[in-house]
């Protein structure tokens, strides 16, 4: 199967099992990296991959740091 080159709001937000607004937010929030393809908000796999391993999304009361070590 071939990788997408981006992906939309909607497919982003599946892809990593969150709401769209919540992928809205974090864009908007500049947390996730998006770009403009005419009138499309679109992630490119790397950023929305480089995201999920930064943990930059975590949740309410969460720490962002892993308990590792």
């Amino acid at each position: 199967m071939q990788e997408r080159l981006a992906l939309d709001i909607e497919s982003a937000a599946k892809a990593i099992s969150v709401s769209p607004w919540t992928i809205r937010k974090w864009i908007s929030q500049g947390k996730l990296a998006a770009t403009r393809l005419g009138r499309r908000v679109c992630v490119t796999p790397e950023a929305l991959r480089d995201f999920v391993e930064q943990g930059s999304g975590s949740r309410r009361g969460e720490s962002k740091k892993t308990q590792k070590g």
